[in-house]
C-alpha cells in the first residue's frame, strides 16, 4: 500500500462495505487452505490504507497472522522494497529471544526444508541479514535470481503459516 499517515480510526468505515466483505471472504478461503492473490490500487486518499487496516483486524480477530509492508513511490525502483517490512516482521515473530534473523532462517529451514538453507543468502537482497553467499547463490543473476528469491519467500511464508497456532 502507498505509505500514508495512520490517522487512526474515527467511526465506521464508509463506502467500502462490499470490498471489505469480499476481502473477508478471501480470508475465510485462506483459513480453509485456498491461496489467493490480492491487489488493491487506486488514487491517493480513497481509503486503501483504511481498508487494509480493516482486513488486518479481521485476520487478527480470526486468530490469523498478518504482516504489513508499504510501497512508496520514491522507492519504486528499489528491488524488493515492498517485502522488507513484511519479512522483518515475520522474522521477528519466528525468532527466539536474542536470535538474529539469519539464525531464525537457519532454524526454520533446517527444521522444515533443509535444502533451502543453501538459498538463504538470497534474502540479503531484501534485508541486510549478513548471510554469507554460497557458491550457488553467488552465481545466480537477473531473472533467475529474482525467481529464486520469490520461491524462497514463498517457502518461508508457507513454513511460518504451517507452524502458526490455529
Amino acid at each position: 500500500r502507498e505509505n500514508a499517515p495512520d490517522t487512526g480510526r474515527v467511526g465506521a468505515m464508509v463506502g467500502r462495505a462490499d470490498e471489505l466483505q469480499r476481502l473477508v471472504g478471501l480470508l475465510e478461503r485462506a483459513r480453509a487452505g485456498s491461496a489467493a492473490r490480492l491487489l488493491i490500487s487506486g488514487e491517493p486518499g480513497i481509503g486503501k490504507s483504511r481498508l487494509l487496516r480493516e482486513l488486518r483486524d479481521a485476520a487478527l480477530s480470526r486468530g490469523m497472522g498478518a504482516v504489513e509492508g508499504d510501497a512508496r513511490s520514491i522507492e519504486a525502483n528499489t528491488p524488493y522494497f515492498v517485502w522488507r517490512e513484511g519479512l522483518a516482521q515475520l522474522l521477528a515473530r519466528l525468532a527466539r529471544p536474542g536470535e538474529a534473523g539469519r539464525e531464525t532462517l537457519r532454524r526454520q529451514f533446517h527444521h522444515g526444508e533443509p535444502q533451502l538453507l543453501q538459498w538463504a543468502p538470497l534474502l540479503n537482497d531484501i534485508l541486510p541479514l549478513a548471510i554469507e553467499e554460497t557458491g550457488l547463490t553467488n552465481e545466480i543473476r537477473g531473472a533467475a535470481r529474482a525467481s529464486s528469491i520469490h520461491a524462497l519467500l514463498l517457502a518461508l511464508f508457507k513454513r511460518a503459516c504451517a507452524d502458526a497456532p490455529m
